[in-house]
Formats: structure tokens, sequence, C-alpha cells
């Protein structure tokens, strides 16, 4: 049986890779909704690739980061360095 490969930002299941495509981890963004997205390291602004659509990485906690679409956005008041994790009580 052949597994089909789930792409970056397609929703996926199961723990670390998951079912995602090599070099993609399947990470909890909702209760119900896993996604598979590139990890990064956050001080590196080369690490996401550019593609077809310009990427950043985007810290998730102290330890995780992922690259995400650079249109992407936060609460306003949360991203003016790299779009960076809101931290608690900051934002709306």
């Amino acid at each position: 049986m052949e597994i089909s490969w789930v792409a970056e930002f397609g929703k996926c299941s199961g723990e670390g890779q998951g079912d995602c495509e090599a070099g993609l981890e399947c990470i909890p963004i909702e209760p119900e909704l896993t996604v598979c997205m590139k990890p990064c390291q956050y001080n590196d602004p080369t690490d996401c690739p550019s593609d077809d659509v310009p990427r950043v990485c985007v810290g998730f906690s102290q330890t995780e980061a992922y690259c995400l679409e650079q249109t992407a956005a936060l609460y306003e008041p949360c991203y003016p360095d790299n779009f960076s994790w809101c931290q608690e009580n900051q934002g709306s």
C-alpha cells in the first residue's frame, strides 16, 4: 500500500512528521486541526523557502518556529518583529 503524503499547509494526522511530506511536521493549529508545516530556525531569515510565495519564519513558542507565507498576519500589536508569536497578555 502506497502512502499519500500531505503537502505543506495540508491537513495531516500523526505526530512528528506524521503523514506529511519529507521535511515537514504535523503540528496542531486548533484542537481538531493539524497541518503540515516546515520547521525553521527563528533567527535565520534564509531558512524558509521562497518559491512562488515569500515566506517568513514565525515563532510559535520559545522552542518552535515554522515557515508561513509572508502575507500571514497576527494581531497587529504582536508582529512588528518579524511576525513573532504573541506573548501572553499582548494583542487583542
